[in-house]
């Protein structure tokens, strides 16, 4: 797989981590709680975590209220995106390096191995 450059949006001196989610993902749900715990423990000067969805304000804010969502959440219009982060599933974690570069991908429901590796990798 090709190394995607991400560095426009992302790069800085901060690691990112990107949550890919939909509101009407019943597999979404189940990354939240790990979603929101990994925010809450690992949120840092150093590193950055940012849910990214494509559907609307209204429906969104309401998920974001519903279960409620401390971390940032990006609602983006341009489905290019998409093809842009080689997003081809959600839910969808990505670890985005310093420079901008997409480190690693983690596509579905995360398993025990996926957490552990994510934490690892963040920590």
């Amino acid at each position: 797989r090709e190394r995607l450059v991400v560095r426009k949006v992302f790069g800085s001196s901060k690691k990112t981590v990107l949550f890919w989610f939909s509101p009407v993902c019943p597999s979404c749900e189940e990354n939240l709680e790990f979603w929101k715990e990994i925010y809450q423990n690992h949120s840092s000067e150093n590193l950055r975590f940012v849910g990214v969805t494509s559907f609307g304000k209204d429906k969104t804010e309401e998920y974001v209220k519903k279960f409620q969502l401390t971390f940032p959440v990006i609602i983006f219009s341009d489905l290019s995106l998409l093809d842009k982060y080689k997003v081809e599933v959600v839910p969808q974690t990505m670890l985005i390096d310093t420079s901008g570069t997409v480190q690693k991908v983690w596509p579905g429901p995360l398993s025990e191995n996926y957490k552990k590796e994510i934490e690892s990798m963040i920590s």
